[in-house]
């Protein structure tokens, strides 16, 4: 495996740049991704958080309405 590789590094010495920069583009993409679901969960969570707080502040009887 280790000679194939060497091989290609002999013959193509920018694929291995382009096989590296394919994957960091990749793993970049997906962290960018998984933080953006995050923050907009925790965005959510947030705003309906306020929203529950300003319609108990509004409206006293909502307890007794659940």
């Amino acid at each position: 495996m280790k000679l194939k590789a060497v091989a290609i590094n002999i013959q193509f010495p920018l694929a291995g740049t382009l096989i590296r920069n394919l994957l960091l583009t990749a793993i970049v993409l997906l962290v960018k991704k998984i933080l953006s679901v995050i923050i907009q969960h925790l965005v959510a969570q947030y705003l309906s958080f306020k929203f529950v707080k300003g319609l108990l502040k509004s409206s006293p009887l909502f307890f007794e309405l659940l």
